[in-house]
């Protein structure tokens, strides 16, 4: 692909790779189905008599099987790619279904079934991605998928609260389930493709990278533990209003999207660069969320975390697949290391459920991500 200062016009229509163009259409309905519920699912589970402890179990089951799931999920790729993602959608319906039933079953049951459906999903997505991404262009490409996905997610947490306001979570969670169905129909405008079987080598996996990245990896599970789950909760307990927080989080996704895309065609000629700046600027934003508690003020710190976030995360994106030279691999060995951010934040929370203890955790865990920047 050839790289200009300026997205042209004909690169928005098609993007020059057809296999990325399904993915990004697939991928834009797959997010806006999930930002119309995955912000309200804690809040959900509280409203419905679970303890913050049963919410915070509820996450470590869904982790753990995710991670347990995953090498397999990899294994499931020679079958076919898009296969394996499908599989990953149809899990995450019966997810969404389940959630409505969560008096009925156990919720370690629905945990389990959404920790096998974003593995299975994943799974597929890294390797297509991976597989069909243009080199020299993959902070570009992500920053595509990542602004196509907020912005066609902009208008999901706004209008998920206000539906749940309205009307009921299990309407809510239906719409949800419909919209991952038809996600399929743009994943599979193109011809499946199976990966050749390999033999899980746990030594393998582990040695895919230096044990200092991992530290970058346990960091980027801590700190979006943190601001997936307990940051929509503090949010919603200061403004007390599930549309309140939609609204919130769409307005800044619509600016995130534009800046996204933006940053995108920066990075990948000084993706190191934006990281470290990024690194500095995220570490702030622990603070913000504290300063600011008030309305205006929960917006403000919410866009500029999401802003500052991004200047990490797409720069991370370009490293990963540039370090990633075995695909499942690597991907297998930032996934273990994501979930040991994730479980050691849930673990602590289930003993510390403060959000200013919290939120100095994730400031500190913050600083892990300079690992990723060294050169070893």
């Amino acid at each position: 692909m050839t790289h200009h200062n300026d997205l042209q016009p004909h690169e928005f229509h098609y993007f020059q790779n057809k296999e990325i163009d399904g993915l990004y259409l697939s991928i834009a309905l797959r997010t806006f189905s999930e930002a119309m519920i995955a912000i309200f699912v804690p809040i959900y589970l509280l409203n419905q008599g679970l303890s913050i402890t049963a919410v915070v179990m509820f996450y470590m089951v869904y982790y753990t099987a995710s991670t347990s799931v995953m090498p397999y999920a990899m294994a499931f790729n020679s079958f076919g790619i898009k296969k394996s993602m499908a599989f990953g959608t149809f899990m995450s319906i019966i997810f969404y279904l389940f959630l409505t039933q969560v008096n009925v079953l156990h919720y370690s049951i629905i945990a389990i079934i959404g920790g096998i459906a974003t593995a299975s999903y994943f799974a597929g997505y890294h390797i297509e991605f991976g597989h069909f991404h243009t080199k020299g262009s993959e902070g570009k490409q992500s920053s595509i998928i990542s602004a196509s996905a907020i912005l066609a997610a902009s208008l999901g947490p706004i209008l998920g609260g206000l539906l749940i306001e309205k009307y009921t979570y299990g309407i809510v969670f239906i719409i949800a389930a419909l919209l991952l169905l038809l996600s399929l129909v743009p994943l599979f405008s193109t011809k499946d493709y199976k990966m050749k079987t390999r033999e899980i080598n746990v030594k393998k996996i582990l040695k895919s990278d230096h044990m200092t990245k991992g530290w970058a990896y346990i960091a980027s599970g801590s700190t979006l533990m943190i601001a997936g789950i307990f940051w929509p909760l503090f949010i919603f307990d200061k403004l007390g209003s599930v549309s309140s927080l939609g609204l919130i989080i769409s307005m800044t996704s619509i600016l995130l999207a534009a800046f996204s895309f933006y940053l995108g065609k920066k990075v990948d000629g000084s993706y190191k660069k934006v990281f470290r700046l990024g690194i500095s600027l995220y570490s702030f934003s622990w603070i913000l969320r504290l300063l600011l508690v008030n309305p205006l003020g929960l917006f403000i710190s919410n866009t500029y975390a999401a802003f500052s976030g991004t200047l990490v995360e797409l720069p991370m994106a370009k490293m990963i697949y540039l370090r990633s030279k075995n695909l499942m691999n690597y991907f297998l060995y930032r996934e273990f290391y994501l979930f040991v951010g994730r479980i050691v934040i849930l673990f602590l929370a289930l003993f510390v459920q403060d959000y200013t203890a919290l939120f100095i955790v994730a400031l500190l865990c913050t600083q892990l991500y300079w690992f990723l920047g060294k050169k070893k």
